[in-house]
Order: structure tokens, then C-alpha cells, then sequence
């Protein structure tokens, strides 16, 4: 059987075992939808540089990747990953389904974006020799300890942590800080001083004068989102360093007007939100 030659090859229906040569080595970009067989070393071309297989929940072998691959998604996969066997060219990792304990130096240190959306076991340092600099963990809710989030990450997005933020937690490379679901008292150095964009859509704790300062909210931080915030009386106590602010309003007693006169002169940004 032979494929056609295309830069990019979707075939929606194949679900027949790769052999070597039957991807053209003019392929750059393949998509196989309902694919589920063991991928053997060689049966896709060194040409490939992204490979989405929506449908393959095979253990992946070494070798069985090329290492042209730059970019990976394999939405259904749910096996251990091997050392070794995800190649040191990948910088985009997608495994929406992947909820196994990550074995040490198995994610190669070429990957800047990784997203697991379904994991929720322990990081430990699994992830701590890696280059990552965009990391979204969706489901995610463990406690974290120093060194489980990489020191290169920028963009750090954790919708289902609640737990307790100790300081050194998250690294000070941090600039997005995504908690959606977080309502914990914010203790002083627990939002590292890096952090630029702040989503807090859960928060409800209340803002009081003493409990907003820089070791809190850093000063660096310029960007609020706070969700459906019940506490609007002490948004005035808001920090000077904040001058964009989204608010989701629905439920609200407080008009829009009432809610701007509340808030610091200092935020030239209001975004009230009302469904």
C-alpha cells in the first residue's frame, strides 16, 4: 500500500501497522486520527517533524519516534514513558491523557512546552532537570514541594491546585501564574516576585490592608484576575502594582459604578464581567 505524497497527511480511517516506507519521506506533518498499533523504529520517516495520533495508547519504544519530531500529540496515550524513548528533538509535548509517575530524565530536555492535562500524582523532582518553559497541568492536585516545577518555566498554569503555597515553591521564573481553582490564604513570598499575570479565578479570601503587601502580591505583578470575588469592599485594598483588573460580576450586589469607586485609582484596566 502506498501513501500519497503530501507535506502533510491526515488519513482519518488507517489503523493498520506502519511499515518502513509506507509514509512518503516527503511527509513532514502526520495526523492519524484512529491509529492504535505499536510503532516500530524506522516506520516513519526522518522527514516528520509533527505527529498527532489523537487515537494511540501503545508504550512507546526508543527509536520508534524519529528524531526529526519537533512536535508530539498523542491525546489518548496512557502507558509509562521509557527513558530514552520520546527523542531529544521534541520541544512540544501534548498527552492529554497521560496519568502514570513520570520515571526520572524520561522527558527529554528539548521540551519548552509540555501539557498533561490529566495528571495528578506527585511531581517530587521528576520534571526538575528539564527545560520547560510553558507547563499546563489541568487536573493537577498535589501538594508541591521545592524543585517539582522546573526553574525554567515562565508559563505555569494549574487549574485544580488547592493546596497550601509554601515560599520556593514556584520558581522565580514564573511570569503567568494560572490557580484557577485556589483558595488558600496567600502566605507572604508564596507568589514568587516574578510573577506578572495573576489568575486567582477561585479566590475568596478577604483583602485586608495588612494582608496585601509586596511579599504577597509582588510588586511586579500587573495583571489580576480574580474570578467571581465575593469580598468587593476590600478590593480597595488592592496593591498599587495592579493597573489591570478582571472581575466576573454576575452575582454581585454592587453596580459596575459602585464596584470602580471601590477599586484604587491606580488600575486603569477594570473588566467587570457580567453573564
Amino acid at each position: 500500500m502506498d501513501l500519497p505524497f503530501e507535506n502533510s497527511l491526515t488519513l482519518e480511517l488507517f489503523n493498520e501497522p506502519l511499515t518502513q516506507n509506507l509514509v512518503s519521506e516527503s511527509v513532514t506533518s502526520l495526523k492519524l486520527p484512529v491509529y492504535n498499533q505499536m510503532i516500530l523504529p524506522n516506520s516513519i520517516p526522518l522527514n516528520v517533524t509533527s505527529i498527532s495520533l489523537p487515537s494511540h495508547n501503545h508504550i512507546i519504544i526508543p527509536e520508534s519516534i524519529p528524531s526529526s519530531v519537533t512536535s508530539l500529540s498523542l491525546p489518548s496515550y496512557n502507558q509509562i514513558i521509557i527513558p530514552n524513548s520520546i527523542p531529544k528533538s521534541i520541544k512540544s509535548l501534548i498527552l492529554e491523557s497521560f496519568n502514570q509517575n513520570i520515571i526520572p530524565h524520561s522527558l527529554p530536555n528539548s521540551i519548552f512546552l509540555l501539557s498533561l492535562p490529566s495528571y495528578n500524582l506527585p511531581l517530587v523532582s521528576s520534571l526538575s532537570t528539564s527545560s520547560i518553559t510553558s507547563l499546563s497541568l489541568k487536573s493537577f492536585n498535589q501538594p508541591l514541594v521545592p524543585n517539582s516545577i522546573p526553574s525554567s518555566v515562565t508559563f505555569l498554569s494549574l487549574s485544580s491546585f488547592n493546596h497550601p503555597l509554601k515560599p520556593n515553591v514556584i520558581p522565580q521564573s514564573v511570569k503567568y501564574l494560572k490557580l484557577s481553582s485556589y483558595n488558600q490564604i496567600i502566605t507572604p513570598y508564596s507568589i514568587p516576585s516574578s510573577v506578572e499575570y495573576l489568575v486567582l479565578s477561585s479566590y475568596n479570601q478577604p483583602i485586608t490592608p495588612n494582608s496585601i503587601l509586596e511579599e504577597i502580591i509582588p510588586q511586579n505583578t500587573h495583571t489580576l484576575d480574580l474570578g467571581s470575588y465575593k469580598h468587593v469592599e476590600s478590593l480597595s485594598n488592592l496593591p498599587s502594582s495592579i493597573i489591570n483588573l478582571s472581575l466576573d460580576a454576575t452575582d454581585c450586589l454592587f453596580s459596575n459604578d459602585e464596584i470602580k469607586a471601590i477599586i484604587p485609582k491606580t488600575i486603569f484596566n477594570i473588566n467587570l464581567k457580567r453573564k
